[in-house]
């Protein structure tokens, strides 16, 4: 079995060691560390670091019980330890434990926790192909887990699943994630995230989603729902008008929707920059006199495009033509 604790020596060749290392640097002096200069006496000084809610000594513990252990046992403490590391935000620490780690010696909860563990790990780490190996291992499930760890280990999936730009694997992933969801601030952040991966979808991907069957009805509604008002946000903004209107028929439609809650960012705003249009404009040229022409010219293009503003539904809206040269 690997060693993952330090090497131990003797106690005779420790000092051997020590005397030896001592020597060496001392011959070495250019490689001694310098000493920091001491902190002017105006400079803030620096917070003392809190510490940490266990004990290097306790983990370090647990890895000498699991060099000692055999299977399951070892497992299920190396997995403690690679909690605690990973909660001290030692990231490369928590790699090296779980590799050490013989998965097929846990069993149902510690199974989920350790895919939960090296997923996040993985995923964090970018390496896609491992978190995907432990994400969807077939001998982890979700039967009979609670709630918030399904939650979890859903959303890790998901972002796999956005990150390997699946956005629809990462959708339905979501759908069945929310369900679980107890708080707002995780309802809120699970919005945002399906959001993204709806904005993600390709055209032909929106349309395989629109046309979806599942099974569970509660999933195909919420799923519905998400597509009704992705559908609004791609009319395009161009129609500012029609996209307010259709929001608020979306909101009259689907009133205990996610969405309607948790309302995207972007979709909040059609109702402010509607509301932001004028109404009355004037354009003021000279439309007569030697620059005529540039001011014509300049009045012709506006209309031109404000007539087919029009034809595309475009609201109306008032419009003074000034001659600035008549002014003078």
């Amino acid at each position: 079995m690997p060693r993952i604790l330090p090497l131990h020596l003797p106690a005779r060749c420790r000092a051997a060691f020590v005397m030896v290392a001592a020597l060496w640097l001392v011959a070495g002096c250019g490689l001694l560390p310098q000493a920091r200069p001491l902190p002017a006496a105006d400079e803030p000084a620096r917070a003392v670091d809190t510490a940490p809610a266990v004990s290097q000594d306790d983990t370090y513990a647990l890895l000498q019980q699991a060099e000692k252990a055999a299977s399951p046992q070892r497992e299920q403490l190396l997995l403690q330890v690679a909690r605690q590391y990973r909660d001290r935000g030692d990231d490369k620490r928590v790699g090296r434990v779980l590799r050490e780690m013989d998965a097929r010696a846990l069993q149902g909860a510690e199974r989920m926790d350790y895919s939960l563990l090296y997923g996040e790990w993985a995923l964090g780490q970018r390496q896609y192909p491992l978190a995907a190996s432990v994400l969807f291992d077939p001998q982890v499930s979700a039967e009979g887990r609670e709630p918030g760890v399904v939650a979890q280990w859903r959303d890790l999936r998901a972002r796999l699943h956005d990150a390997e730009q699946r956005p629809v694997d990462a959708v339905l992933e979501r759908l069945a994630q929310f369900p679980l969801l107890r708080d707002e601030p995780a309802q809120r952040e699970a919005s945002e995230a399906m959001w993204r991966s709806l904005s993600q979808l390709r055209e032909d991907e929106f349309l395989f989603l629109e046309n979806a069957e599942l099974d569970n009805t509660s999933q195909l509604q919420l799923l519905q729902g998400w597509l009704a008002l992705a559908r609004i946000q791609r009319q395009g903004m161009q129609d500012v008008e029609r996209q307010s209107n259709g929001l608020r028929d979306w909101q009259r439609s689907w009133p205990y929707h996610p969405a309607n809650r948790f309302m995207p960012v972007d979709m909040k705003l059609l109702n402010t920059m509607l509301d932001g249009q004028p109404r009355h404009i004037a354009l003021l040229l000279p439309l007569t006199g030697k620059h005529a022409a540039a001011g014509r010219a300049v009045r012709d293009g506006f209309l031109s495009g404000y007539y087919r503003a029009l034809a595309g539904g475009a609201p109306a809206i008032r419009i003074d033509m000034i001659d600035t040269h008549a002014a003078d």
